[in-house]
């Protein structure tokens, strides 16, 4: 789940592949659940939209701030990549659609870096970048997957917290440090869990 520049709407990727887009505040601000949707909008109007792009579970969801405005990255476990760029209130759709890659593994995780990549985990242990570039008509483009560590273990969950830094949750326990401008990894502790 992400909160979207700062208002209240709040993006939230789900089990079957769906994408949901919620006004909070017409909620009240409390929890709620919804049943997967038939339509675009419900009696309410705190559901404003809904994606059903990815056929499996959506599993990586980030957002970042561009020149050109908000952008949603989705990944989903089938290997299926694609970015968004958010619409405001006064357009009839919130999510339009900029490019896509779909990766051939299953995906666990997926999160922007701030060099202007895609950080990619798989189940197999693979970290990968793509690079976010445009092509010659000046579209959004997703380039090849390059290759950055192999793990003996699945990553779990991975968080950018630099330009070129990620820290990664592994399932044997480990949490390790990568580099992406250098390529240096280190492990810096392995949990007694």
């Amino acid at each position: 789940m992400i909160e979207v520049c700062g208002q209240s709407t709040v993006i939230v990727g789900f089990e079957d592949g769906s994408l949901h887009l919620y006004d909070i505040d017409k909620k009240f601000g409390k929890n709620y659940t919804l049943q997967k949707a038939t339509n675009l909008y419900s009696p309410y109007d705190e559901f404003f939209e809904s994606n059903y792009e990815h056929s499996d579970a959506i599993v990586g969801l980030a957002a970042r701030q561009t020149e050109a405005g908000m952008e949603v990255l989705t990944a989903s476990r089938e290997g299926l990549l694609i970015i968004w760029k958010v619409g405001t209130d006064d357009q009839d759709d919130m999510l339009h659609f900029s490019a896509d890659f779909q990766l051939e593994k299953t995906i666990t995780n997926a999160v922007f870096t701030g060099m202007g990549q895609i950080a990619v985990s798989t189940n197999e242990g693979e970290l990968l970048t793509i690079q976010v570039g445009t092509d010659s008509q000046n579209v959004m483009s997703l380039q090849h997957p390059k290759a950055v560590s192999q793990w003996d273990s699945s990553i779990l969950d991975m968080v950018a917290f630099s330009q070129s830094e990620l820290l990664l949750a592994l399932d044997s326990g480990e949490i390790a440090h990568c580099d992406l401008q250098t390529g240096q990894i280190r492990a810096l502790a392995v949990s007694s869990l």
